[in-house]
C-alpha cells in the first residue's frame, strides 16, 4: 500500500492527524504462492477500506471499478497465472 501523494509513504509519528486523497493498493506478479487468493484478500481489504473510510474503488486507469471490472481483473490474474506456469513448464 501506498500514499497517493508523494512520496507515496505515510508519516508513522503523525498518523493520528494524517490525511489523504487516496491510497494504491498493489499486487506484484508473480508475488504471492496464491496468487488468485492474493488478489481476492487485496479485493476484500479495498473493499473494506471504501466501505470505512468513504471514496471509491478505483482501477489502474483511475475509472471506478464495477463487480464487471473486478471480474475483468481477476481474470487478467488468472490468465497471467497460466502463462507463468506455462513458462515454467516450458523451460524444464
Amino acid at each position: 500500500m501506498v500514499n497517493g501523494v508523494k512520496p507515496g509513504t505515510f508519516p508513522i509519528e503523525a498518523i493520528d492527524d494524517f490525511r489523504t486523497p487516496g491510497i494504491t493498493l498493489l499486487m506484484p506478479l508473480p508475488g504471492a504462492e496464491d496468487c488468485g487468493a492474493a488478489f481476492e484478500a487485496m479485493v476484500e481489504t479495498a473493499m473494506v477500506i471504501v466501505r470505512h473510510m468513504g471514496g471509491e474503488l478505483k482501477d489502474e486507469n483511475q475509472s471506478v471499478m464495477t463487480a464487471q471490472t473486478v471480474e475483468f481483473a481477476r481474470q487478467r490474474v488468472q490468465e497471467f497465472v497460466r502463462r507463468n506456469r506455462l513458462h515454467r513448464y516450458q523451460v524444464n
